[in-house]
């Protein structure tokens, strides 16, 4: 970040007036107003990673949230209605999501031998 003396300098050292557009764009009320505008799903990743490295575990994004919130639909519901929460039109799209139930492989291969 740019510290505030040095901001106060270039403002007093400017040498032509600021646009309009810049006079209102900097105020603090105009500041407040967009305040939510700035957050992007890159910008939540990049936060997440670096919370993940200062507390020293493993990076995660948020999309793996729902490929979680997706394999547990698709384990307790099926593929359809794991479908139908994550809004797909294909079921070929959910199964990139859904992980199949590893738990219920190997039940059934205990059982066939």
């Amino acid at each position: 970040m740019i510290p505030a003396r040095l901001t106060a300098r270039r403002k007093a050292s400017r040498k032509t007036p600021k646009w309009p557009s810049h006079m209102k764009r900097h105020t603090p009320d105009s500041q407040l107003e967009h305040l939510g505008d700035c957050y992007t799903t890159a910008s939540c990743r990049r936060a997440i990673h670096r919370a993940c490295e200062r507390a020293g575990v493993e990076k995660w994004s948020p999309n793996r949230l729902r490929h979680t919130y997706a394999t547990e639909i698709r384990k307790l519901y099926g593929l359809e209605d794991s479908k139908a929460m994550l809004g797909h039109t294909k079921v070929t799209t959910t199964q990139i999501y859904a992980e199949q139930d590893a738990e219920r492989r190997r039940r059934i291969a205990r059982k066939v031998g």
